[in-house]
C-alpha cells in the first residue's frame, strides 16, 4: 500500500513528539529520584548505619513520612490499652458463667413449683418467686452482655487501627530498602562524580569512600528488614487479636 508524503510525515511528526514525551518523562523521573535522594552524604549514612532508626534515617522524605506514621502508631498502640483480649474474654465469661446459674436456677425452680403444684395445686410454690428473681437477673445479665459486646466492637476498632498503623510502617522500612538500591545504583549522588581514571589519588580516595557507602547500606538495609519482620510480625498479631475478639463477641453461652 503507497503511503502519501503527507502521512508519512504525520506519522513521523507523531513519533518525534511520542520520542520527546518519553525523554521528558523519562527526564523528571530521574530528576525526582535525584531530588529524593539530595542532600543526604556519605556521613548522614554513617549516622544511620550507627543508629539504623526512624528518627535517623538518610532520606529526608520518606523520614519525614515515617515519624508521622510512628506517631501514629504510638498512639493506636496506646489505644488499645485496658482492651487486652485475655482480659476481656474473662469479663465475659464471668458474665456467661452467671446467666448459666441463673437458667440453672430458673429450671431448678420450675421442677420445685411443678413438684408443689402436684402435692397443693392450690398453693402458691416458693419456686415462683425464685423464677422471678431468676429471671429479673437475667435481664441485668442480657444488659451486661450488650455493654460487654459494645465494649468488644470498640477493641476491634482499636487493634484494626494498630493493625493498619503497624503495617504501614512496615512498608516505610520497605520503602527505605527500594530507596537504598537506588542508593548503590546511583552512588554519585551522595559522595560525588566518579574522577578520571587517570587521577590516581582521587580514585583511591572516591573507590574508598564508594566501599564505605556500600557497608553502611547494607548495615542499615540489615537492620531495617529486622525492623520490617518486626513490624509485620506485630501485624498479625493485631489481626489474630481482631479475630478472636470477633469470636469473643459471637460467643453467647459458655
Amino acid at each position: 500500500m503507497k503511503i502519501s508524503k503527507k502521512s508519512a510525515w504525520t506519522n513521523l511528526s507523531k513519533s518525534l513528539v511520542k520520542n520527546a514525551q518519553l525523554s521528558i518523562l523519562s527526564a523528571v523521573v530521574m530528576l525526582f529520584l535525584a531530588l529524593s535522594a539530595h542532600g543526604q552524604k556519605l556521613e548522614d549514612f554513617k549516622t544511620c548505619a550507627a543508629r539504623p532508626s526512624i528518627a535517623n534515617m538518610p532520606y529526608t522524605r520518606i523520614k519525614s513520612a515515617a515519624l508521622s506514621l510512628e506517631r501514629s502508631k504510638k498512639s493506636a498502640f496506646s489505644a488499645v490499652s485496658g482492651y487486652g483480649f485475655d482480659r476481656m474474654e474473662d469479663e465475659k465469661d464471668a458474665i456467661l458463667k452467671k446467666i448459666k446459674t441463673e437458667k440453672g436456677k430458673i429450671e431448678d425452680a420450675e421442677e420445685e413449683v411443678e413438684d408443689d403444684k402436684k402435692r397443693s395445686p392450690e398453693l402458691t410454690s416458693p419456686g415462683e418467686k425464685k423464677i422471678k428473681d431468676a429471671k429479673e437477673k437475667l435481664e441485668d445479665l442480657e444488659d451486661d452482655i450488650d455493654d460487654m459486646n459494645k465494649k468488644i466492637d470498640k477493641a476491634i476498632d482499636k487493634f484494626e487501627t494498630l493493625q493498619e498503623a503497624r503495617k504501614k510502617v512496615r512498608e516505610i522500612f520497605e520503602d527505605v530498602n527500594d530507596e537504598l538500591d537506588n542508593t548503590l545504583n546511583r552512588p554519585h549522588v551522595h559522595i560525588g562524580p566518579k574522577p578520571s581514571s587517570s587521577d590516581k589519588e582521587a580514585t583511591t580516595k572516591y573507590n574508598e569512600k564508594l566501599k564505605q557507602l556500600k557497608a553502611y547500606v547494607h548495615k542499615i538495609g540489615d537492620k531495617f528488614d529486622d525492623e520490617a519482620e518486626e513490624h509485620l510480625r506485630q501485624e498479625k498479631g493485631a489481626g489474630t487479636t481482631v479475630k478472636n475478639l470477633k469470636e469473643l463477641k459471637a460467643k453467647t453461652a459458655i
